[in-house]
């Protein structure tokens, strides 16, 4: 294992954490279509300092365009998610994508789908339900924006499933760049139409999101090209337990005995999604990195 990929990775999923907490905070002000233009915006920024070395170069159109598409759907769905439910139960439903990556890649792919895979989508959808229906005190029920948080984590494993597809043509620049510009382009109509002048806390969060957001999948990025996938996908993991932990100190989200078994349910659920869905990982060329997540 390469311990500094290790430790990037680790720093990654800190870092998707805290762009779920400064998105949490800044979308009382901003609606979530602007929240996903600007994260895009700064993810094209990124890759466009990137070409500058003149690296960059397009095999398949299809297989870019089917990971940016289903990438930005996902992350359409998550923004709008994230704005209206406690950030901890936001991020965990979203972090449920490598049980479904792995019925995808069936679909898809005629990857068989064993007794265990059946079992972890059980899991996590046990745990799903317990957490919705008593996700914090007082409160209980499925509405439209948990509903759009499990949608998310849906295109989420798709996109993770069509990552493997796209790695077989074109480097993980080209994705991300990919996976950027379907983030721009689907949120640009109604971000760019109905923008909301921030104030300026608002900037300062937006900016600390976008930063957040691009460093961490830079980091990512480099990480999984030296990592396994199944040491990622646990490490990813951290994301959704940080959200939590972020949700109740900071904003005071609270949740019950029963929503506590459900996250754990679903936690486990997605741990053993990732293990299912490893892949083995080569080291990558020197012009080369590791696909790049999802989100």
């Amino acid at each position: 294992m390469n311990r500094r990929a290790a430790g990037y990775a680790v720093i990654a999923t800190l870092l998707f954490a805290g762009m779920a907490l400064f998105a949490k905070a800044a979308s009382a002000e901003i609606p979530p279509p602007q929240l996903g233009f600007v994260r895009a915006s700064f993810g094209i920024l990124i890759v466009a300092l990137y070409a500058c070395r003149g690296t960059l170069r397009v095999v398949s159109w299809r297989n870019l365009v089917n990971r940016g598409a289903s990438g930005a759907g996902a992350v359409y769905l998550y923004f709008q998610a994230i704005a209206h439910l406690p950030v901890g139960v936001a991020t965990l439903l979203n972090y449920t994508a490598p049980v479904f990556t792995v019925l995808w890649c069936s679909v898809l792919y005629g990857e068989r789908v064993g007794r265990r895979t059946l079992q972890a989508l059980a899991v996590t959808t046990v745990g799903i339900i317990l957490v919705l229906r008593s996700r914090s005190v007082g409160e209980s029920g499925v509405g439209i924006y948990e509903l759009l948080g499990v949608g998310g984590a849906i295109l989420s494993g798709l996109s993770m499933a069509l990552i493997t597809e796209a790695r077989r043509t074109d480097g993980a620049w080209e994705i991300f760049g990919a996976f950027s510009a379907g983030c721009l382009l689907i949120a640009a109509p109604e971000a760019l139409t109905r923008w909301h002048a921030p104030s300026g806390r608002a900037w300062l969060l937006l900016l600390a999101m976008g930063a957040c957001s691009a460093t961490a999948q830079v980091l990512m990025t480099e990480s999984m090209g030296f990592l396994n996938a199944t040491l990622s996908g646990v490490i990813n993991q951290l994301t959704p337990v940080v959200s939590l932990s972020v949700g109740a100190c900071v904003f005071g989200e609270r949740f019950g005995g029963l929503a506590w078994c459900g996250i754990a349910l679903t936690l486990a659920g997605g741990l053993c999604g990732a293990w299912l869905g490893a892949r083995p990982r080569r080291r990558p060329e020197a012009n080369e990195g590791g696909p790049a997540p999802p989100q």
